[in-house]
């Protein structure tokens, strides 16, 4: 597993677009989009469909956006410890 594969995936569902999610995480638009691509590989699955207003989540992203979000608020319990 690649915590910043879900840490980026978060950020898009979150923020609406890639571009919205590179400001908040600091880094560049294809970085964000490579990460999603390769977690959507790597699940066999679309997560985001792409709309004329932004990014928005299939029924498999909606149900991996639960799992993401408790699987951040462990990280961040962790990083606490």
């Amino acid at each position: 597993m690649n915590w910043d594969q879900y840490r980026y995936f978060l950020a898009v569902a979150e923020c609406g677009s890639l571009s919205a999610a590179a400001r908040s995480l600091g880094v560049s638009q294809p970085t964000v989009g490579r990460q999603i691509n390769d977690l959507e590989a790597r699940l066999g699955a679309k997560l985001f469909v792409r709309e004329s207003h932004g990014y928005s989540l299939t029924p498999a992203g909606s149900q991996i956006l639960t799992k993401a979000k408790a699987l951040a608020l462990d990280v961040s319990r962790i990083e606490r410890l």
